[in-house]
């Protein structure tokens, strides 16, 4: 009998030992064989890439895989897979490339979002900055009652689909934007009022608070601005996990600042803009940090301390994979770009 295939897997990042370890108990006795990438040393790890048939990594380029010639399969771990579009864009018609987003962080990110819901509406910061400095009761800083209220879910993948059940104890009422409802899930607890495209404004003004987790594309991005905001209206409270360029930054800005919408939790922002510029490290070009009516969270929704089953679709995948089978877990419509 002939020998089993192997499959060269290679991660583009060093991973620690306990994911190693979690990985290979996952996958058994199936014959795969797994490599690190050499850290800063560009030669070497174009060197390793003819030979692999799957990369797992959350950055790639043309080069790299050009240099892949025998990769079928290059695996996204975490959400969000903008970086990756081009590059592999510029490569379809000539090459048979499977593109795979990872959402084995989606309960961290949910988790972080109903926190930062939780804590916006109840007005923990203020309150413990005055408990600090021995203030006590901070006047002005009373907690938004949630009971009866209309969450929306702006998206409505892994992410916002576990923050509607997290939530749906809460005594709330939920309504959803997805472009198109055609393709992916629907509702999977209580009733979930719809909307899709050409109703953003009227999904903002059924809504008194609207969780972001709306993936970065050219479909996407500057989609929140001043005319969604104020449907939002003064007692309005927005959240945003899903990434920056989705909203458009200074009328984000200009509506917590002139109080046209009541408070505003960010765990994304607009980095690319301004961070690590002199002139200004944050990232942010307008003084958010100022606002006394918003939460900044620094892009760690998706740190759920070490968990290691965010590695289970990746395991699954890689399965699949070794079975010849190509009917992959979240692989990328490299059209719509997700």
């Amino acid at each position: 009998m002939m020998d089993p295939h192997v499959t060269q897997v290679l991660f583009l990042r060093r991973l620690s030992p306990a994911i190693m370890q979690y990985l290979r108990e996952g996958l058994g006795s199936l014959p795969l064989e797994f490599h690190c990438a050499p850290e800063d040393d560009r030669e070497a790890l174009l060197a390793m890439l003819p030979e692999v048939e799957v990369l797992v990594g959350w950055r790639s380029d043309v080069e790299l895989l050009q240099a892949a010639k025998k990769l079928k399969v290059f695996i996204n771990p975490g959400t969000g897979i903008q970086q990756h579009v081009e590059a592999f864009r510029s490569l379809r018609g000539s090459r048979e490339l499977t593109l795979v987003n990872g959402h084995g962080n989606s309960y961290a990110v949910a988790q972080h979002s109903v926190a930062m819901l939780l804590s916006l509406a109840s007005k923990l910061i203020p309150h413990h900055e005055g408990m600090c400095i021995n203030q006590g009761w901070v006047e002005g800083q009373r907690s938004v009652y949630l009971r009866r209220k209309r969450v929306g879910l702006l998206g409505y993948g892994e992410i916002n689909r576990k923050v509607h059940r997290f939530l749906s104890g809460f005594d709330l009422s939920f309504a959803a934007y997805r472009r198109d409802w055609s393709q992916g899930p629907g509702s999977e607890i209580g009733d979930l009022k719809a909307f899709s495209s050409g109703e953003l404004q009227d999904f903002f003004s059924d809504c008194d608070v609207v969780i972001n987790s709306l993936p970065d594309t050219s479909f996407t991005q500057g989609m929140v601005g001043m005319k969604e905001l104020q449907a939002l209206g003064p007692e309005g409270l927005f959240v945003n996990v899903g990434r920056g360029n989705t909203v458009i930054q200074e009328d984000l800005y200009q509506a917590l600042r002139d109080r046209v919408i009541a408070g505003a939790a960010l765990d994304v922002w607009w980095a690319s803009e301004t961070h690590g510029e002199e002139e200004n490290p944050r990232p942010y070009a307008f003084p958010f940090h100022e606002l006394d009516n918003l939460i900044l969270s620094p892009h760690r929704a998706a740190d759920a301390g070490g968990n290691l089953d965010r590695w289970d679709e990746v395991i699954e995948n890689l399965k699949r994979i070794q079975q010849g089978r190509m009917d992959l877990l979240n692989v990328v419509d490299l059209d719509l770009e997700y």
